[in-house]
């Protein structure tokens, strides 16, 4: 005889097994499309919500619902499933405690990374594929469904296909998959080994400057470096999809076992302040920040990206310095720079926290741009103070080893107040202050006070703001970008430039303070341009003096 609470046990076992999973199936399509089937549980649900990811859509950006068609399910008889569409991004399966099948397909018309979709999107082309999961994923939004291990196998079209996962083994959650990297088609494929971990670098493209093998061994320099001073390799393998950019600019995108970095093939990345090579160690180190030493996801994103972006970014520079890739002379170019963008940011000194959590993406890239320029320089301040305080026994470094001692992915993440104490059992010293002031307020940071009281010397310089100086028409300026506009008394105007113009080259630090150089066709002519895009914002700056500042502090291990 079965009793009441050991029946309602069995019930519940019955309408949602324990050991049931998800299953991905990704099929590569010869005509530059995917079909996405995913099989579910039902799990006693009568309906389950699905949902994509967005990217800034108030922007003029990209919204990935766009590439998504055809959504239909079917529950396991065969027979056909409600589906709703309430809103953009959302689409409802009716499924009444079923167990069923959804389908879809997802295409992208566009003819190279920077298509008009834009890079983030499915890139699905002639010859080579390259997928980020959250771009394609309609990912359900039950949490018994989410929390659920999901296999999933990519098969199709193209050959040499290699995702950030194995295959053979289950993804931990459906949230898993949207952090996932896809590469097929036309790549050249070197191996590395770092810290006894194989690393697998794809390579697209044959315009190259530097030869295949230059290029893995740079991707392992940059990595052993990261390796030296956190002590850590923070994923067990590491797929680099490396891929030519022919917009002329340089970017990437990690995710949990992925890097994508795409970029310039005949840019040179060993010139002058080295920006190319400071967006590789940056996208590199997302491996370490956040992916590994991590925030709590359940906060908005807002609340800690000044450390995931801010920190990461000075990092990356650091660590080109640590590795002798970058002189003195350039990080001190950096370290102006960031402090320039910090304040000549509209934001600046009006944003709180709270404007950080609310606003990030919601159209105004003055809280995505400030989270990077401001975080870098908060960084930068910490290790001076670190190393002040301690006398040279302790850096920036010891910090963050702490947090991703304390905060790896197999723990809960950090908030503002976890970090202030971990600060604050570093050094011995409140930093409620600081924390009150400067990180949760609006209070302009102590550049100067921390940078005299570590016997750095600045010069008070004329503040100035990137201004490019005329509009476009593409979300970034790149190679076929057209001029659309040019604002009245700007630089750019008495460069010459004029609305109509088409952008066919550009080499731009996209700097206030680096003379940017154009090459635009106007009727049958080209015609070359430089100018500074910039423009005079009324207040001065700090500005640490070339020549007399030596960082070396900076670049000494523990």
């Amino acid at each position: 005889m079965v009793g009441p609470l050991a029946l309602l046990v069995l019930l519940a076992s019955l309408a949602f097994p324990v050991q049931s999973e998800i299953h991905y199936q990704v099929i590569l399509n010869k005509n530059k499309t995917l079909d996405f089937i995913g099989s579910y549980p039902g799990g006693g649900l009568q309906e389950v919500l699905f949902q994509i990811a967005t990217d800034n859509p108030p922007e003029g950006g990209r919204d990935f619902k766009d590439n998504v068609e055809a959504v239909r399910a079917k529950d396991a008889d065969g027979r056909f499933l409600k589906v709703h569409h309430p809103v953009p991004r959302e689409w409802v399966v009716v499924n009444k405690g079923r167990d069923f099948t959804l389908k879809y397909r997802v295409r992208c018309g566009k003819d190279f990374l920077r298509g008009k979709c834009d890079t983030g999107d499915p890139t699905l082309l002639k010859d080579w594929a390259l997928l980020l999961g959250w771009t394609y994923h309609l990912n359900p939004k039950e949490d018994k469904l989410q929390e659920l291990p999901v296999l999933a196998r990519v098969s199709g079209f193209y050959p040499n296909t290699t995702t950030s996962w194995d295959q053979s083994k289950p993804l931990g959650s459906t949230d898993h998959f949207d952090k996932t990297l896809v590469i097929a088609g036309d790549f050249r494929f070197q191996k590395i080994t770092i810290a006894g971990r194989a690393v697998t670098v794809a390579i697209q493209g044959t315009r190259w400057t530097l030869p295949q093998a230059d290029i893995a061994t740079l991707l392992e320099r940059i990595l052993k470096a990261h390796v030296q001073w956190t002590g850590l390799f923070p994923v067990s393998h590491l797929l680099i999809a490396w891929v030519e950019d022919a917009s002329g600019l340089g970017a990437g995108t990690a995710v949990r076992q992925g890097v994508l970095i795409h970029m310039d093939p005949e840019a040179e990345l060993f010139k002058e302040e080295r920006p190319r090579l400071a967006t590789i160690a940056h996208e590199l180190f997302h491996l370490w920040n956040p992916q590994y030493m991590h925030p709590d996801w359940s906060l908005p994103e807002g609340h800690a990206k000044w450390v995931s972006e801010g920190f990461t970014t000075y990092y990356a520079v650091m660590t080109l310095y640590r590795e002798g890739l970058l002189e003195n002379r350039y990080v001190l170019h950096w370290l102006n720079r960031w402090v320039r963008e910090y304040l000549s940011n509209p934001a600046a000194l009006t944003a709180t926290i709270r404007d950080f959590e609310e606003k990030l993406y919601l159209g105004d890239r003055r809280y995505e741009t400030l989270s990077y320029s401001k975080g870098a320089v908060v960084a930068w301040l910490w290790d001076l103070e670190i190393r002040r305080l301690s006398k040279d026994k302790h850096s920036l470094d010891d910090l963050m080893k702490q947090l991703m001692r304390l905060y790896s992915p197999e723990k809960s993440g950090y908030d503002n107040t976890k970090l202030q104490k971990v600060l604050e059992g570093l050094t011995r010293t409140s930093w409620e202050d600081f924390f009150r002031e400067h990180i949760l307020g609006t209070k302009e940071l102590p550049i100067a006070k921390i940078g005299h009281g570590s016997g750095l010397r600045f010069e008070e310089t004329d503040l100035t703001d990137f201004d490019l100086g005329f509009r476009h028409d593409t979300p970034e300026l790149g190679v076929q970008s057209r001029i659309m506009a040019v604002l009245p008394g700007s630089n750019a105007e008495r460069a010459g430039l004029k609305a109509g113009d088409r952008v066919v080259d550009i080499d731009m630090a996209f700097d206030s303070e680096r003379k940017a150089s154009l090459t635009v066709t106007r009727g049958n002519k080209n015609i070359e341009v430089s100018y500074y895009p910039a423009r005079l914002l009324g207040r001065t700056v700090p500005q640490l003096v070339e020549g007399k500042v030596n960082l070396a502090r900076l670049a000494k291990f523990k």
